[in-house]
């Protein structure tokens, strides 16, 4: 398939406005409140975007190679750094909470926040949780849309699953991120409909505008972490995920093509996000990035939130850059142009 340039440039909103939320959580109670509001959800709503009916043997193909192999790859490469970084008392290597029995925990229970569950505390696993709720929300997203549901029944069958992931977690957090692939339906649901109705060739001032009012305001009614499956108010939460993804794609769509020779790199950023993520999720478990800046600057910028930003945004930049060249370790995350079967050919040069 061909690739849609403002559907890379949206990809690549989306990991910058997580790396950002998670820079500044904390600080700007509103702000990350925006950014928590879309910056996973408009994932959904893409995906939901480029819905093709496939059987299940494709989906969960496709899931364990470009979802799971991932997940697996990164969770190990996070195990060995902190083994390694405890074992010679690395000052730069973050102890994960629980060491690497926490990490294996948290990669066996796959969420985004942490739990209590068969007597164990188990830590959350970080923002890789998205690429197990993307593999149920799939199979589950997928199996509805074999129904054949009118538009009106299919719309409120998504916004009832949706509900139920949160109501759900009130009462029971199920391993693997179900309870944020039963929230992820009605963005999936969403993306088709922009699709149907064809609301990306007809943007205009006013739906930028409307969208983006809907999304500030849903957005200061409270939080929605969907990694933890809780919102202040769950139906706030769906129509400023809905409003603020459709917002931002619009937006991409119209200033992509002006920004020249910058476009192409933040188009090549979104179209290896998962590898973004991927990096990201490592940087910010395993590294105690405060002792880093000790040694780089001194301790007032040490502490300064713009050099935190900056550098997780760098990390995530180069990881993008260099893992694309690495022999094997870029087949888990990029099965489809090096799959196992090109170990058996001589690397390139």
């Amino acid at each position: 398939m061909k690739r849609v340039a403002w559907i890379d440039f949206s990809k690549a909103t989306g990991i910058v406005m997580i790396i950002v939320a998670h820079s500044l959580f904390g600080k700007y109670a509103y702000l990350s409140n925006v950014l928590f509001a879309i910056n996973v959800p408009i994932f959904f709503v893409l995906s939901g975007y480029l819905y093709r009916d496939k059987p299940y043997s494709k989906i969960i193909k496709g899931g364990w190679n470009n979802l799971l192999l991932p997940y697996l790859a990164t969770s190990l490469v996070m195990a060995l750094i902190i083994f390694f970084g405890n074992k010679f008392y690395d000052p730069f290597i973050n102890n994960f909470q629980f060491g690497t029995k926490g990490v294996i925990l948290a990669m066996l229970y796959g969420r985004g926040a942490g739990v209590t569950a068969l007597g164990y505390n188990v830590p959350a696993i970080g923002a890789i949780w998205f690429l197990l709720a993307m593999f149920f929300g799939n199979l589950l997203y997928s199996t509805l849309r074999k129904f054949d549901f009118s538009n009106e029944n299919m719309t409120l069958i998504a916004i009832i699953i949706s509900l139920a992931g949160f109501w759900i977690e009130k009462v029971f957090s199920f391993p693997w991120s179900i309870n944020a692939a039963l929230i992820s339906i009605v963005f999936y649901w969403a993306g088709s409909l922009i699709k149907e109705y064809q609301l990306m060739e007809k943007i205009t001032f006013s739906r930028i505008v409307i969208s983006l009012l809907l999304w500030l305001s849903c957005a200061a009614a409270g939080t929605f972490y969907m990694n933890a499956s809780y919102a202040t108010n769950p139906i706030l939460a769906i129509v400023g995920g809905i409003a603020g993804s459709y917002c931002v794609m619009m937006l991409t769509k119209v200033v992509a093509p002006h920004l020249g020779r910058l476009s192409f790199y933040i188009e090549k950023y979104g179209q290896l996000s998962l590898i973004a993520l991927c990096c990201h999720i490592v940087n910010l478990n395993c590294f105690n990035e405060f002792n880093v800046f000790k040694l780089m600057f001194n301790n007032t910028l040490a502490q300064s939130g713009a050099i935190l930003l900056m550098f997780r945004l760098l990390f995530s930049i180069v990881g993008v850059v260099i893992i694309p060249k690495l022999p094997y370790l870029r087949t888990f995350y990029m099965y489809r142009q090096y799959p196992f079967s090109s170990w058996k050919r001589k690397p390139e040069n």
